[in-house]
């Protein structure tokens, strides 16, 4: 893709920078704990409260008539409002809002686990907004208007799990796609918090190792989160300390109050950590598995916990990070210690276990692992996934021990400058590539100043350029590759000076609609841009040179997205000392803690180029200009494409 002779120019341009630190909240203006903290509510003062249960078990418990006596003795009056499904949908936000409006209460009150204090606090911002009337308003990049102009939100949960009381955020289902939309804003932390165990005591068995898994899930998700600090790190490991300890009692006795308060407190510790410090894929996962399948959020974190830790093992920080934790619970292994905690719990040890539909299941993994790449918790996990990678995670969570990897086989990526020479014709050459059996395509929108390019690449955008000026042309060029060709992974390659004629509002929005998740990002000077495509969940690539400068090696180590290592020395035969070979390369990357996938480029040209990348142990390897220079001889090109197809694995 890139010129050789212009390599160096890209020195400082790195696609990947730390996470920004964010400001700490620690909950709202109160938070209560122990044993009788309901009576709480007989404190507040205001003239109407407005509660929100679920089915009727707080009822049944006789929690509500208790809340609603403690209001009486504030002078408020109360009404209730029920049916808040598990998973709810925004028309029950919707309703509820409605409810809420002609009531108007001073006072929002959720008694429940983490679907009832989600809807409520969505009743809440639709309550004191009523401009707002769809869930892409609530969605990002959109944000939560102020809120407490009309009433304050307290949260009473009725579970140990969700965390829900003291966190900024809310997952509700669309109805019409049925994806649970996860929304986070610091506007939406409850003012008040009253964790009471006795409110706890009525949960079943099954719920209480489900919330409790949950809670663990938190707690551990947080301590090796890329965002983390003091405050989490601490709340985080003694969360999981006491979880472990105590959820096997709580299983075994619900009745048992010392239990049920140490995991209600060690679930509040996790919500603290991880609302300041976020969460990973594990959630990611069970996000989409509890849209698709209808298994409850507790019960998916719960089966797919130990995967995810296998999995982040990669990372050699993370993997410190777990065997840390493992040795505070008094064990080596923290896959280990999961899993027999799930034998404890009657947590089965895969998801076939609980989902019948074996072929529906394997055929919508790919569409899964695009919707868990999307999923804000994933650009927080400590290594992230590519989608193949999230695709072999969801199998091994189905399968279980019935799972076999997949041999491996470098990916062939293809370049194409859209819109050149027409665009009807450089889709007509997308066809070509993967009938030619390229894996992934690479798709550039012309840039008008593509200063890093190869001179043959300059010439294709130049022209397509001139060609096409209006950019909805490309992107729906883009779409209808993705839609003929949804198995087909793509990469779009822009420049920053595009993405500022077009809006980066614009290229994330059309990103996530399409289904897109990896760029190679080109420029330097916009680094909110950057900020909003990862906010976005866009895997940006961060270029190494041949002769791995050490703050690129360190920029790859902290990327989300892939690792793009120039395959060949520049022209001046600028190598590390000792790294003279493309394996020794790859192999030092490796070492020094590079764990995204690596994909190698530039003078790549021949078979014995791409037999070398693989040779290398490289995941990928791509092909650009030498495509370009052919034209449109669509046969050379085919059989071009064919010939180094076959290279990328070993001939058997």
């Amino acid at each position: 893709m890139k010129d050789a002779a212009k390599i160096d120019k890209w020195e400082s341009e790195q696609n990947m920078r730390p996470m920004k630190t964010k400001p700490l909240k620690l909950g709202g203006e109160q938070l209560m704990l122990g044993t009788g903290c309901l009576n709480h509510l007989a404190t507040l003062r205001g003239k109407r409260a407005f509660i929100v249960i679920g089915g009727g078990s707080m009822e049944r418990a006789g929690i509500v008539s208790q809340a609603q006596e403690y209001l009486s003795q504030a002078g408020m009056e109360s009404t209730v409002f029920k049916g808040v499904e598990p998973d709810p949908t925004f028309s029950t936000v919707k309703a509820g809002a409605k409810v809420m409006r002609d009531y108007g209460p001073d006072w929002i009150i959720a008694i429940g686990g983490g679907s009832v204090m989600d809807a409520a606090k969505s009743m809440w911002v639709l309550y004191e907004h009523s401009e707002i009337t769809t869930l892409d308003q609530l969605k990002p990049p959109n944000t939560i208007p102020p809120l407490r102009k009309k009433a304050k939100f307290v949260c009473i949960p009725s579970t140990s799990g969700s965390a829900s009381e003291v966190s900024r955020s809310i997952v509700i289902t669309d109805d019409i796609s049925h994806n649970k939309c996860g929304i986070g804003d610091m506007e939406m932390m409850p003012d008040v918090a009253i964790c009471d165990p006795a409110v706890t005591a009525s949960m079943p068995k099954h719920l209480t190792a489900e919330t409790g898994m949950d809670a663990l899930t938190h707690a551990i998700e947080s301590w090796v989160s890329r965002r983390p600090n003091y405050i989490s790190d601490t709340l985080a490991r003694q969360a999981a300390l006491d979880i472990v300890e105590w959820l096997p009692v709580a299983y075994r006795d619900g009745a048992d109050m010392k239990a049920r308060e140490m995991m209600l407190d060690a679930s509040t510790a996790a919500g603290l950590a991880f609302t300041n410090s976020s969460l990973g894929i594990v959630h990611s996962m069970a996000h989409v598995i509890g849209s698709r399948f209808g298994i409850s959020h507790g019960l998916g974190d719960a089966v797919i916990l130990p995967y995810v830790i296998r999995f982040n093992c990669r990372n050699p920080q993370a993997k410190e990070r777990y065997e840390v934790l493992a040795r505070d619970m008094g064990g080596e292994s923290l896959e280990e210690i999961v899993s027999e905690l799930q034998i404890k719990l009657d947590i089965p040890s895969c998801l076939k276990e609980i989902i019948d539909d074996r072929e529906q299941y394997l055929q919508m993994i790919p569409q899964m692992s695009r919707e868990a790449l999307l999923d804000g918790c994933t650009r927080t996990n400590p290594l992230v996934p590519s989608a193949e990678q999230f695709e072999e995670l969801f199998r091994q969570a189905f399968l279980g021990s019935d799972y076999q990897a997949p041999e491996k086989k470098l990916k062939l990526v293809c370049y194409s400058s859209l819109g050149y020479p027409t665009m009807e014709k450089s889709l007509e050459m997308v066809d070509k590539y993967i009938e030619a059996g390229a894996d992934t395509l690479e798709l550039d929108i012309p840039s008008p100043d593509p200063y890093f390019e190869s001179d043959v690449i300059a010439r294709h955008m130049a022209a397509a350029f001139e060609n096409c000026h209006d950019y909805d042309k490309y992107f729906e060029a883009i779409q209808e590759i993705r839609n003929k060709y949804p198995r087909v992974a793509v990469q779009l390659a822009l420049y920053e000076n595009t993405m500022e004629r077009i809006g980066i509002d614009k290229v994330v929005a059309f990103c996530k609609k399409a289904g897109i998740d990896a760029m190679i990002y080109v420029g330097s000077e916009r680094p909110d841009f950057q900020d909003k495509l990862l906010e976005g969940g866009i895997r940006l690539a961060a270029f190494v040179r041949y002769h791995m400068p050490e703050e690129e090696i360190e920029t790859a180590k902290q990327t989300n997205g892939l690792v793009y290592l120039q395959a060949k020395p520049t022209y001046n035969n600028n190598v590390r000392p000792g790294y003279e070979a493309l394996s020794d390369c790859v192999a030092y990357l490796r070492q020094r803690g590079i764990l995204q996938e690596i994909y190698c480029g530039v003078g790549v040209y021949t078979p014995e180029d791409v037999r070398m990348i693989r040779e290398a142990q490289a995941d990928g390897v791509y092909i650009g200009s030498v495509l370009l220079e052919m034209e449109d001889d669509v046969e050379q090109i085919q059989a071009f494409i064919r010939s180094m197809k076959a290279e990328t694995h070993e001939s058997q």
